[in-house]
């Protein structure tokens, strides 16, 4: 999550010093709404923060389902 927002500072996304209002909005002076929706604007798109962590999870994929069904065969042959 980090990389992605540094990144888009980097590119110069940020034209709005939203990390700034962000770290103020979450000290309690302003409203829950704004920090959604600077969260959002920091993050490019609503969705953002779904496809990274697909993203994260992509490498891990092909064990947890070898997991799953290893687990399968096990319950199965231990009946139950």
């Amino acid at each position: 999550m980090q990389d992605h927002l540094n990144q888009r500072q980097i590119d110069g996304e940020d034209q709005q010093d939203a990390f700034g209002q962000l770290v103020i909005s979450a000290m309690g002076f302003r409203s829950s709404g704004l920090l959604m929706d600077l969260a959002v604007y920091l993050l490019g798109k609503k969705s953002a923060l779904k496809e990274i962590a697909l993203e994260l999870l992509k490498p891990h994929v092909e064990a947890a389902a070898a997991f799953e069904q290893e687990q399968a065969r096990l319950e199965q042959e231990c009946g139950l």
